[in-house]
């Protein structure tokens, strides 16, 4: 039951940080933060449900309600919103890389064990939230407007690597 509960808190945050994240870059004046926290904990319910299946069950359907979610929730296209989705899980999963590579040139051994998840995707919260408080969003979404038939495959072949690299880290 704690485990359980452990892994839901944890997906919880991450899912907090995603959500900060595509909706300061992506939902722009469509955010609402009701709506997100109601993506945030059917996400992390359903991920909490599927913690007794196959690793890939359980990434696979966390992911496809969030998407599905936000596509219902904010009533956007279907294939924008993977593409979103596929480019704010990327940029998620370098973040947790860069900070669990700094814990260890710090000299901490990182470990999988619940305070060391929760201490790195906190510290990754705390820098998501001080980065978007100077104000990068403009030049950022600029960038990630995914209108350009190049940045959809792009995005595509992104995102096939980042599923296996997800399923291969977990």
């Amino acid at each position: 039951m704690v485990g359980i509960l452990q892994k839901f808190l944890t997906n919880f945050i991450e899912l907090t940080i995603f959500i900060i994240l595509w909706s300061k870059f992506s939902l722009k004046d469509e955010n609402n933060w009701f709506k997100n926290l109601f993506i945030i904990i059917i996400g992390s319910s359903v991920m909490m449900i599927t913690s007794g299946t196959s690793i890939c069950l359980n990434i696979f359907g966390s992911y496809l309600s969030v998407i599905l979610s936000i596509k219902f929730i904010y009533k956007r296209r279907f294939i924008k919103t993977i593409l979103e989705f596929i480019t704010f899980c990327c940029i998620n999963m370098v973040l947790q890389a860069i900070f669990i590579a700094f814990v260890d040139l710090i000299g901490f051994a990182y470990s999988g064990e619940f305070t060391w998840r929760i201490s790195i995707l906190l510290l990754e919260l705390s820098f998501v939230l001080l980065i978007l408080r100077c104000n990068f969003g403009e030049r950022a979404r600029e960038f990630l407007e995914l209108e350009s038939k190049i940045i959809y495959y792009f995005i595509i072949n992104l995102g096939l690597y980042a599923i296996f690299s997800k399923l291969i880290w977990e």
